[in-house]
């Protein structure tokens, strides 16, 4: 099943065509719920040509487990070696969270997105947001921000909550500095109620054209560096590489999925040439 889930999870989808990646945070419920509660966004943004970039579940549970332990270790003092067992059997738990996220990462020969590190996305929101806050997913949206642009893994943020949802809404009032530190990144807040659909969506839409600009941009600059010509991009097309997938699915110099797999894809053929000329002894 792993094997066949990792070449046919979009067995129709065009890799090679410059969308915008946009990653969807915020409230919990809000920003994994594909229905009627987030206004169907995730589908209605692949609708729109972009390619929609999930928070993982795995995130949340990490986050829980990073704040037991952060708890504990400020009341150490009551019982240290009882807090040692404790942070231990978190650890433990922790690890293994993090290994069937990295499993079944494995077997999507790595399209999700690595799971980041709680100390990361700490450190990142910290000089915005005080970690101590609680309530909602607290100090993450901040640090998930600061942490999509630096990993280059969307061209623009979307943050949905319910209305009044009020840990998002403090996480709000940072957002706009992060977008002025983070170099002008495209940052939208919406909050969901019943009659407000379509000026969300049109907010959504300002944004998502200078984001879609940007990836048409970075995906032009590939080419044009690597010396690309149609008759080369339908080559890569009508050869999608069944075993090579694995070294597509690594954007790291890109935010760009298309970029990124023309990326790989030159540089792996590269490599083939250069082996199949080379001397054998």
């Amino acid at each position: 099943v792993g094997k066949e889930l990792s070449y046919d999870l979009h067995p129709g989808l065009d890799f090679l065509k410059p969308k915008p990646r946009v990653k969807i945070i915020g409230e919990f419920f809000s920003h994994l719920q594909e229905g009627d509660a987030s206004y169907r966004l995730p589908a209605w943004l692949v609708e729109e040509g972009a390619e929609p970039v999930f928070e993982p579940l795995s995130n949340w549970l990490e986050y829980l487990l990073w704040g037991k332990i952060q708890f504990i270790r400020e009341r150490a003092f009551r019982g240290r070696l009882k807090a040692l067992f404790i942070i231990f059997l978190i650890k433990i738990l922790q690890t293994t969270v993090r290994l069937n996220y990295s499993f079944f990462r494995f077997l999507m020969d790595g399209r999700p997105d690595r799971l980041a590190r709680q100390r990361l996305l700490a450190k990142y929101a910290s000089p915005y947001y005080n970690i101590k806050l609680i309530g909602g997913e607290g100090h993450m949206e901040a640090g998930k921000h600061v942490y999509a642009v630096r990993k280059r893994q969307a061209h623009m943020i979307i943050s949905i909550k319910p209305f009044s949802c009020m840990p998002s809404t403090q996480s709000d009032g940072v957002q706009t500095k992060i977008a002025e530190d983070m170099g002008g990144s495209l940052f939208v807040s919406i909050d969901t109620t019943g009659d407000a659909e379509v000026n969300v969506k049109s907010r959504i839409l300002m944004k998502l054209h200078e984001a879609r600009r940007r990836a048409e941009k970075e995906f032009e600059s590939v080419i044009e560096g690597k010396s690309l010509t149609a008759e080369n991009l339908a080559d890569l097309r009508r050869h999608p590489g069944r075993r090579q997938t694995r070294l597509q699915f690594r954007p790291k110099r890109y935010v760009c999925t298309a970029a990124s797999v023309i990326d790989a894809r030159t540089r792996l053929a590269s490599v083939q040439r250069a082996l199949t000329r080379a001397p054998i002894h």
